[in-house]
């Protein structure tokens, strides 16, 4: 009489699709984790900018720093300031809408990306620069973006983000924040 069964190798065949197809679902899982990583940033990052755009038209007054503000106790500005490192802080401008010594860091500390996005590159549009700041001076607000040094003449900016150690160039593995002067932020 025959006894129903399985044999040896019917059972290694089977624990070996298992563990193929584990292990793509594995490295599948690993990217799909940095790509909403990346997402998350770029929105997050989004959302701080429109952060300090309405804090300029709300024009509240200056509590947090110790500045000289107009008489009112309003600061002339806000602004978000970019440079290669994979942070960037929100400031109160001291007036000249150039980042420099003068202005306060409202939130005391920079504010750091998710683990494995970094900052690729930031431009304006006029050459890629290791500086980036974008301030609205309220009430309207008006937006005014400054690249390398000082100069303040462009009309817009973006940043690009990347997830860390991947190739750039390629688009599934960067978002980039475009914002203009009129003040349109967005995310491609």
């Amino acid at each position: 009489m025959k006894k129903k069964g399985f044999t040896i190798i019917e059972l290694l065949v089977v624990i070996s699709i298992i563990a193929i197809l584990s292990g793509i679902v594995l490295i599948d899982y690993r990217s799909g984790q940095q790509a909403f990583a990346l997402q998350r940033t770029a929105s997050k990052l989004a959302q701080d900018i429109r952060r300090a755009q309405e804090m300029a038209m709300s024009a509240g007054e200056c509590t947090f720093c110790d500045l000289s503000c107009s008489p009112n106790g309003v600061p002339s500005g806000y602004m978000v300031v970019f440079t290669s490192n994979p942070n960037y802080s929100i400031f109160a401008d001291d007036g000249d809408k150039v980042f420099d010594s003068g202005d306060c860091n409202i939130l005391g500390n920079p504010i750091p990306f998710e683990k494995g996005i970094v900052i690729d590159a930031l431009s304006s549009d006029l050459t890629f620069e290791p500086f980036l700041s974008i301030t609205f001076t309220p009430p309207d607000p008006i937006v005014t973006i400054c690249h390398g040094s000082a100069s303040c003449s462009v009309s817009s900016g973006w940043i690009r983000l990347c997830i860390e150690g991947s190739d750039c160039l390629d688009p599934s593995n960067t978002k980039t924040i475009n914002i203009n002067t009129v003040g349109r932020i967005e995310i491609d």
